[in-house]
């Protein structure tokens, strides 16, 4: 269960330093409320959450070395969980939002140069077949007080054993998703007019299927409760932060890096951890496929849109 600690809260609890410093004044910000629903389009005048999603096709390691280049940039997410998530399979990186563009070139570049090297090692080219394939989805979040699936992972009827930082874990029959939430919150600031900035929370959770609704509710049953009731959310893993404007949070999986060297033992056979998935496979695999190494896999670009000020009001 994640720790329930609404927006509002969280708002007046970073302000309170600001308030203190001002004496008598009065902050008014929660009257920009969060616009319910996901839409495509984006208004310049709205703070909010975008996300964009690409499907590639990495079979040549194609994707590490276009992503390499953004390693050195400061990422504002506690130094402590980034380590735990890219332990467990998942990278996350800050980009700038202007190089995005350049960015999906570079992954398309990567493609037609490892289809070049294809065609001229094969005897005969397998048509349709690329190292890097894209695929685009860009959804409007905004801002969101509740936590909301924002990706989500192949779904296990049988279950799966994840290779993780401390050991293989089995679960049950279900599916790793994310979860996000997101709200404005006032900044430091030395006058009337405050800026805002994006708060941003992010938790791994493994849905079970028998919980989530519409995978497995009998008929007639009500789902209850939120999103981080579905199922198994890793506490460990939750990340929080503040958007950084113009800059792009991207989390992606381009390697085993959970995987040990000792094998795990199933039943009578031995599965060398090496071949179990990582949580990063299994949130970012194609929902369409297994998570394994070379199935297709998603690079999540999440973008703050921060626009708005907070007012202080003198009393």
């Amino acid at each position: 269960m994640i720790p329930a600690v609404t927006p509002c809260a969280r708002t007046i609890r970073l302000g309170l330093g600001l308030l203190s410093a001002l004496a008598a004044c009065a902050l008014v910000a929660c009257a920009h409320q969060p616009k319910p629903g996901a839409r495509l389009g984006i208004r310049a005048d709205e703070d909010g959450l975008e996300l964009r999603w690409w499907m590639v096709e990495d079979s040549s390691g194609s994707l590490a070395r276009v992503l390499s280049k953004y390693e050195h940039r400061p990422v504002p997410m506690r130094d402590a969980v980034r380590q735990l998530w890219r332990a467990n399979g998942l990278i996350v990186l800050s980009v700038p939002v202007a190089e995005l563009g350049a960015l999906h070139k570079d992954l398309r570049r990567a493609w037609r140069s490892a289809d070049a090297e294809r065609a001229r090692d094969a005897s005969r080219p397998v048509p349709g077949r690329s190292s890097i394939s894209i695929r685009v989805h860009e959804e409007w979040l905004g801002q969101r007080p509740r936590w909301t699936e924002i990706m989500g992972g192949p779904v296990m009827p049988h279950g799966v054993m994840l290779a993780m930082d401390n050991g293989p874990v089995r679960l049950g029959p279900g599916r790793m998703r994310l979860l996000a939430r997101c709200w404005s919150v006032p900044m430091a600031g030395s006058s009337t007019h405050v800026p805002a900035g994006l708060r941003i929370e992010l938790a791994l959770q493994y849905a079970d299927l028998e919980r989530r609704g519409g995978l497995g509710l009998k008929a007639g049953a009500v789902a209850t409760g939120g999103e981080e009731d579905r199922g198994l959310v890793f506490s460990r893993f939750v990340a929080e932060m503040i958007a950084l404007d113009g800059d792009a949070l991207v989390v992606a999986t381009v390697g085993p890096d959970a995987q040990g060297d000792e094998p795990e033992r199933s039943g009578q056979a031995v599965l060398p951890a090496a071949l179990l998935p990582t949580v990063g496979q299994a949130l970012l695999s194609d929902p369409r496929a297994a998570p394994t190494p070379g199935a297709p896999k998603a690079v999540l670009v999440l973008i703050g849109h921060i626009s708005q000020e907070f007012t202080l009001i003198i009393r």
